[in-house]
């Protein structure tokens, strides 16, 4: 590091020499800084400079000038520490590794330590601290704002040498004092008890005297300060005293939801649950009253400020407080606290100072008027801006509340860009009750004068005497109807509301968020009085309401609070809740999902379950059926649905998609790494660390791997969630980690703005006018487990009619002495799951004499019974009706179920029923596609990998003899390069493809088949527009699997060939044999050109293949998805 430092020292002397000016030697100076963190160590400079000055002595003025310039920069950083110019040092490098997915924090903080062992420094440490802050503000970004000072504190929590150690302890000192800083924010954020716990034991350690060397009166003050809000900021910021509780339920309802509840439970078992609102606040004041002895300045003026809070908020809880000790702390901040900087604070000390009896004089509030908003942004940032434009409001409406009501006007846009949801809904609140003391009528009559209809009708006839403008009027109705929560008529007064937006709609456009929101206030409180009268359908019409209107303001923790009620309704197992339930979640359910991600996704599955399980226990009315047809829709895949229903590409060009790009030039840079013979970033290799990790050089999983394996990851783990996060210590795992943040990335494209408008479910007439009289639709819903088996919900719908009814799917398939070795249930898996992986399994076994081994056989009966049992005898009599075509649109891991080959009558499905699957309930508007002949434009696109361990025999000769059927062209071995391919795709009406494919089990979006040049990935696939693509075979292998996540959503090659726009798709289920696979596409070629749709060409395909290959694995193992005509 010595020659480093003056490596950097001599540029900026010579720059210096040359006479270059002082920006560009400041510029420099910062370039060198932020990869060199210690040169701003005043003692390594000097040290540095006297090497420096020693060989080149006729430069020592420069090299004085050059370390000058760089104890200003240290100064200037020491002040400011957000101006340090942070990106290119070794906790920089380290942070964007672990957010780039490359490696994982475990891994990163030991790093750390190598990393930072002769560079870190106090500034450096400040400045580290100072972006965490900044992050942690920005709230979804929090975990990160942790992991940056987690990376910090290991760094400084080494044992350095004996020539380091004041340096490491300066640095050490910086990195955890600011910790509390940061542990506040967070924790303002959601409870987190391992970050409370943490800091707490940070900030006893300090104030113990255990740190060398001790702390100084100053910086015991500034602990004391940090521990004081702690406790004050995550109990009071963004809550309001009129809905307290309701603010300390949604603040602890964050932590389940960001970490989930099974992870919740255990950080709050082992750290503990964060102490209750009293005893926090009690703290709180304890360290400030310490603080305020010890600081000065504006130190002191902000503990003044935090003590004066903490005192306001004890005495709303119904605490003793002195009145004298807050009038106290309020003057000290306002001495303390003077200029723009602050006047933010200087409002929030003077609003609690009214509501105590002093009289705000006008000298105060002018000097806090006196800045613009915008004004404030520039000196102080939005979030001080926020704070001064709501503390203006509540001071100004008791002594002027037209020039408040005027000031939150001009607080809108602010509000709009910058505020957080509790900012925003602060301001909404605010705006409702000054438009009312504005310009309602004086005198409204109050609650003793009766109901609120009762009360609302003497407004309106005092209001016809008076003859007042709809302004008034409606601002009067809109003044009782804020009223409600005092006498429980919520309900009463949402009519008072629709009738005052009725009564002056300019004055409701005008206010229109802040009414929408009050509304859905109503609507939730409505709710809360429904329950308590144990009025259950009234509840969750008052809920639903109150969700739907949420949504239309995006307001996300109470449509999470909305959805928690609804739930904790259904135990009550009312039977006409699903419906009241279905008709709420309709209209906003993908909005939920967009807002609430994971934990909305959670929420939303859940209640699905639970509606369907009622409905399926009731009787079959129309309106149930109709119903259970909504969930089987809503709970499979509404992001894909949402996807599906565009017309063109849905997705954004990827010429303007930035972070795509980003990820793909990374994964691009390591994957060419890893194909050369040479050490990589932290002494990795490339070949011998892949066949380690049982990877090839593209860090993919080994071509000798098991079957079974590959079955059981695919359709266990891949259904419950994505695989877990690779440490990153080699560059097969930082590959994976990365091609799983792309994967996540695309995933989040899936859902464009106006998806709310573009999924909604098709109702059972809509369905029966699609359908033609040969047609039966079968969609499937996993439920709830029931009696050790996963329910599985089914809506069979025809041309005339809709049927409900639900198997079972695991209850009887675990225990066979013929199971396989390997097919034992795994713990905890789905039930559903851990019976597609077993039918699979049984499916493939070699079945020696027979068509499919014994176990197999009872296994595939078994599930026949099980799940399409209660639809038998339906079958019998559609099938005697002459309906010949079944569809099923399955749920979840029943995606990968051949179904076809499932027992019912003592025979496959096949055997009556030409059997086609739809992924996803959205397609199920191409079964009117008439898409009449497939034309001339057919391209067959083969590789045959001859002389290599991966030949496919006759594959080839499949590919001339499909184009010479079709009269199409060819692209074959050389020739099928990924460019190729991917022109023939845009410009062909039909295509096939024989090559090889491989899946990817935790990042869908690689999953591929291979070119004569490389690979062609799903990711590239997905942004095409392959509209005019009517039929693509894909005679490759595992072409057909994929990953389902919790929500429904089908990912991987065929998802991404239905999203670019083809109609109708061919694949296998798992690797075909060779010689069937050519049998089964000559003749579905064959019977397409003499003319036959592609329904009929599939069924005459499947039984010539079968008469010639017999073995279920063999013929079961093509299927055909989408349209069929």
């Amino acid at each position: 590091m010595s020659q480093s430092l003056s490596d950097a020292l001599v540029r900026l002397v010579g720059l210096i020499t040359a006479g270059d000016g002082a920006d560009a030697v400041t510029g420099m100076a910062c370039r060198l800084v932020g990869a060199r963190p210690l040169l701003l160590d005043e003692r390594a400079l000097r040290q540095t400079a006297q090497l420096v000055s020693g060989a080149r002595t006729e430069r020592v003025k420069d090299v004085d000038a050059a370390v000058s310039v760089l104890l200003r920069l240290r100064d200037r950083f020491l002040r400011d520490p957000l101006d340090y110019p942070l990106g290119e040092g070794p906790l920089e490098r380290l942070w964007e590794l672990v957010w780039g997915g490359e490696i994982t924090l475990e891994y990163g903080l030991v790093r750390a330590v190598e990393e930072t062992s002769d560079c870190l420094t106090d500034v450096y440490a400040l400045a580290v601290s100072a972006y965490a802050l900044q992050i942690a503000h920005s709230g979804g970004a929090w975990n990160r704002a942790v992991q940056i000072e987690q990376l910090l504190l290991a760094a400084a929590a080494q044992e350095p040498p004996t020539e380091t150690q004041a340096r490491f302890a300066a640095a050490r000192r910086v990195a955890e004092r600011e910790s509390l800083e940061i542990a506040r924010a967070v924790v303002s954020i959601l409870p987190h008890p391992r970050v409370y716990q943490e800091a707490m034991d940070t900030g006893r350690r300090l104030l113990s005297g255990a740190s060398s060397p001790p702390l100084s009166e100053e910086d015991r003050g500034l602990v004391h300060l940090r521990l004081g809000t702690l406790h004050l900021d995550p109990y009071t910021a963004d809550k309001s005293s009129g809905s307290y509780e309701h603010g300390i339920r949604a603040w602890n309802a964050r932590l389940p939801d960001a970490v989930g509840a099974e992870e919740a439970r255990r950080l709050i078992g082992h750290y503990g649950p964060l102490p209750a609102p009293v005893e926090a606040l009690d703290t709180a004041a304890s360290h400030l009253r310490s603080a305020l002895e010890l600081l000065e300045g504006p130190d002191r003026g902000l503990c003044g400020k935090a003590l004066c809070q903490a005192l306001h908020w004890s005495g709303l809880l119904g605490e003793p407080v002195s009145e004298e000790e807050i009038r106290g702390a309020g003057r000290t901040a306002i001495a303390e606290l003077g200029g723009v900087a602050f006047a933010h604070l200087r409002a929030t000390v003077l609003a609690i100072m009214v509501d105590h009896g002093h009289q705000a004089e006008s000298e105060a509030l002018e000097d806090l008027l006196a800045p613009s908003l915008d004004e404030v942004v520039l000196r102080s940032g939005p979030m001080a801006a926020l704070d001064l434009l709501l503390q203006l409001m509540d001071v100004l409406w008791r002594s002027d509340p037209g020039r408040a009501l005027d000031v939150a006007r001009q607080g809108r846009s602010l509000v709009r860009i910058w505020g957080d949801e509790t900012g925003q809904q602060l301001h909404w609140v605010e705006e409702i009750r000054l438009l009312v003391e504005v310009h309602a009528a004086a005198d409204l009559p109050d609650a003793g004068r009766g109901t609120i209809a009762e009360r609302a009708a003497l407004v309106r006839e005092k209001a016809l005497h008076e003859e007042w403008d709809a302004r008034t009027l409606s601002a009067s109705l809109i003044g009782l109807a804020a009223s409600a929560q005092e006498s429980d008529e919520e309900a009463a007064a949402l009519r008072l509301v629709e009738e005052a937006t009725a009564a002056a709609p300019v004055l409701a456009a005008d206010y229109g968020d802040a009414l929408s929101f009050f509304q859905a206030e109503l609507a939730f409180g409505a709710g809360a009085v429904a329950v308590e009268a144990q009025q259950v359908l009234r509840a969750a019409a008052w809920f639903g309401a109150a969700l739907v209107a949420y949504c239309g303001i995006e307001q996300a923790e109470p449509v999470a609070d909305c959805l928690d009620r609804l739930l904790q309704l259904l135990p009550t197992r009312h039977p006409d809740l699903p419906g009241v339930i279905v008709e709420s979640l309709v209209p906003v359910a993908l909005l939920v999902e967009r807002l609430l991600g994971e934990a909305g996704v959670r929420r939303l599955q859940h209640l699905y379950r639970a509606a369907a399980g009622i409905l399926a226990d009731g009787p079959p009315s129309p309106e149930n059926v109709e119903h259970l047809l909504m969930l089987a829709q809503l709970a499979n895949g509404l992001r894909l649905a949402s996807v599906l229903g565009h017309d063109g590409v849905p997705l954004v060009p990827e010429d303007e998609d930035a972070e795509g790009r980003r990820l793909l030039s990374e994964i691009e840079r390591i994957e060419n790494r890893r194909k050369a013979p040479a050490f990589g970033a932290f002494g990795d290799v490339s070949g011998a660390e892949a066949a380690r990790d049982g990877e090839d050089a593209e860090g993919h999983r080994g071509e000798d791997e098991p079957e079974w394996e590959v079955d059981e990851e695919i359709l266990l783990g891949a259904y419950i969630r994505p695989g877990p996060e690779r440490p990153g210590q080699t560059t097969a795992e930082r590959l994976a980690n990365l091609r799983r943040a792309y994967d996540t990335h695309l995933d989040d494209l899936l859902l464009p703005p106006d998806v709310p408008l573009t999924a909604r479910p098709h109702s059972s007439a809509r369905l029966r006018r699609l359908l033609d009289e040969r047609t039966v639709v079968v969609l499937t819903m996993i439920g709830s487990e029931d009696g050790g088996g996963g329910r599985v919900h089914l809506v069979a719908v025809t041309d005339t009619q809709t049927t409900t009814a639900y198997g079972t799917c695991g209850a009887e398939t675990g225990d066979d002495e013929d199971a396989p070795q390997g097919a034992e249930d795994d713990a905890g898996a789905n039930a559903v799951a851990r019976c597609v992986a077993a039918a699979r399994h049984a499916v493939l076994e070699p079945p020696g004499a027979r068509r499919v081994s014994r176990y197999g056989e009872r296994l595939l009966r078994t599930l026949g019974r099980q799940l399409l049992g209660p639809l038998k005898d339906d079958l019998r009599r559609w099938r005697a009706e002459g309906r010949t075509n079944l569809v099923v649109v399955p749920h979840g891991p029943l995606q990968y179920l051949p179904f076809h080959l499932l027992h019912v009558d003592d025979q496959v499905l096949a055997e009556d029923w030409t059997v086609t699957y739809l992924p996803n309930p959205a397609l199920l508007t191409t079964l009117a596609d008439h898409s009449g002949p497939l034309g001339r434009r057919t391209t067959a696109v083969g590789l045959g990998f001859s002389g290599t361990d991966d030949e496919l025999r006759d594959t080839i000769a499949e590919c001339e003899a499909l184009s010479e059927l079709a009269g199409g062209r060819t692209l074959l071995e050389e020739k099928a390069t990924s460019a190729e391919f991917l022109k023939a795709l845009e410009s062909s009406r039909c295509l096939h493809l024989a090559t090889h494919g491989r899946h990817a089990v935790t990042a869908p979006a690689f999953q591929y088949l291979r070119t004569a040049d490389g690979r062609l990935h799903a990711h590239e696939v997905v942004r095409r527009d392959l509209r005019d693509l009517g039929l693509l075979t894909l005679a490759a292998c595992e072409t057909g699997l994929g990953r389902v996540d919790s929500a429904g959503n089908v990912r991987g090659l065929p998802a991404s060939f239905l999203i670019a726009g083809v109609t109708t798709l061919v694949v296998t289920l798992w690797p075909a044999e060779t010689r069937a696979s050519h049998r089964f596409f000559t003749a579905f070629y064959s019977r397409l050109v003499s003319g036959s749709d592609r329904q009929g060409a599939f069924r005459e395909a499947q039984a010539a293949t079968r008469a010639e290959f017999p073995d279920y694995r063999d013929w079961g193992a093509f299927v055909l998805l989408g349209s069929y005509r």
